[in-house]
């Protein structure tokens, strides 16, 4: 049997609808964020604390991207707060890299090596190397350029020094600088 548009597909189909009332609206709207949000959604309604965490995730940088950093901040507190909880060595160090990147674009260099010595030191004791891909091909490691090189290695030390709850804890409070943009 052929269609209109080409064959009919074989085996199983799976069609997906929404029953969210001006779902169509809201794809044109919001684009891109419209399928992270709606991840969001189900995953929330799922119990599904390991995807939503990562929907949170993409949320963050769908919103740092845009310059909306308090809701970047919001996205990662909430994904941070769930890999925690999960003790997801992974997805910490990918956090961690996400408030780097999140304090190097507020101005605050300092924090941002902070976070990532941190970030760096997980991986190495953690042996995750998923926050290292992500990073490479998203990067937020502009660091360099806005600290002196002394200043970058003692920051980048002390990150590393951090034990994870405390690490964990820095991540997720909030520094004079950010709170005053």
């Amino acid at each position: 049997m052929t269609a209109p548009g080409g064959d009919l597909p074989r085996g199983t189909v799976t069609f997906l609808f929404t029953d969210i009332e001006g779902s169509t609206r809201l794809l044109q709207a919001l684009g891109a964020r419209y399928t992270a949000l709606l991840g969001e959604y189900i995953f929330r309604d799922r119990d599904d604390r390991f995807s939503l965490g990562w929907a949170h995730h993409s949320l963050g940088l769908g919103a740092s991207k845009t310059g909306d950093y308090a809701a970047a901040r919001a996205a990662f507190d909430e994904a941070m707060g769930l890999f925690a909880e999960a003790r997801d060595v992974s997805g910490i160090a990918l956090l961690l890299l996400d408030f780097s990147g999140l304090a190097l674009l507020e101005g605050e260099p300092e924090r941002a090596a902070r976070l990532a010595g941190g970030a760096a030191a997980l991986q190495k004791s953690g042996g995750v190397d998923l926050a290292v891909i992500v990073d490479a091909t998203q990067g937020p490691w502009q660091i360099g350029g806005t600290l002196d090189r002394q200043a970058l290695a003692a920051a980048i030390e002390e990150g590393r020094a951090m034990p994870l709850d405390a690490l964990i804890a820095y991540a997720l409070s909030r520094s004079p600088q950010a709170g005053a943009r």
